[in-house]
């Protein structure tokens, strides 16, 4: 007998997860029409499915529509629950699309990157541009106290940290470009204040965030390989976790004598 998508789901997520779940979860439980576990989300009221589709990465199966086709999957087993984010390149776009006929039943969360008012509420306006909705169930700000650790963000802004050098090197007249587009290394540039005065654009390996703009900073996102066409002085590693790595791959940015600015946990220029 073949299996459907909404069989897969309920089979693995259903009985697999949500069944266990529930029984973790205490007796306020109840089914939604789909036959999907649902509990009260906290003192909101609002029922929610247990278990949720986060949308970060379902880019990577297949593209546009891999991911078109994991929220369809989802919403045939009974999910209603949907994680996004702004910087989720085009997660909000592809998921407001699929959902937009049962907005009504599905619960979508986004979360916000800007550490201003005006500055969020430019964002949110984005969001549900993309969304297709006029509002959002759950609004969350994004990486606060975890993405950029408190005890970082003062080495960056302290006598000598990163934020010093960049301006010292652009009063220099240095070009300063970024590597990477996170949500940590956004968290930073909005707390800091950096803008395309400091840092003129920054470069990504995901296709879908090409032609964008870091939220908050406006900071332009361009393939890598604006790097070699301009031939920035110092590349601002935004991902510091993966320096080892992103050092490897920017090795040929030496021939022209660029340098790496790595901001956290303290302010390291690799030649």
């Amino acid at each position: 007998m073949a299996l459907s998508r909404r069989d897969f789901l309920i089979g693995t997520l259903g009985a697999g997860t949500a069944l266990p779940l529930a029984g973790c979860l205490g007796p306020a439980i109840q089914a939604n029409r789909h036959g999907f576990p649902c509990r009260r989300l906290g003192r909101t009221g609002e029922l929610v499915t247990i278990v949720g589709l986060g949308c970060a990465y379902a880019q990577s199966s297949g593209g546009r529509g891999g991911m078109a086709a994991l929220i369809e999957a989802a919403l045939e087993g009974g999910i209603r629950y949907f994680d996004t984010s702004s910087d989720y390149t085009r997660s909000e776009e592809i998921l407001g699309r699929v959902v937009k006929p049962l907005r009504d039943e599905v619960f979508i969360t986004t979360k916000l990157n800007a550490l201003t008012a005006r500055a969020a509420e430019v964002e949110l306006a984005t969001s549900l541009k993309r969304l297709q909705t006029d509002h959002v169930d759950l609004l969350l700000q994004h990486g606060a106290g975890c993405q950029v650790d408190s005890a970082d963000v003062d080495t960056v802004l302290s006598i000598g940290g990163s934020l010093e050098f960049l301006i010292d090197a652009k009063r220099k007249g240095a070009r300063i470009a970024g590597y990477g587009a996170p949500g940590k290394g956004n968290t930073l540039l909005n707390y800091c204040g950096i803008r395309t005065d400091l840092v003129e654009y920054t470069v990504d390996r995901n296709p879908y965030k090409h032609g964008r703009f870091c939220p908050g900073t406006h900071i332009p996102i361009f393939s890598p390989e604006r790097l070699e066409e301009t031939k920035p002085d110092f590349i601002l590693i935004l991902p510091w976790n993966l320096k080892k790595e992103i050092l490897e791959q920017l090795s040929y940015a030496r021939d022209w004598g660029a340098r790496f600015v790595v901001p956290i946990p303290e302010l390291e220029i690799v030649d």
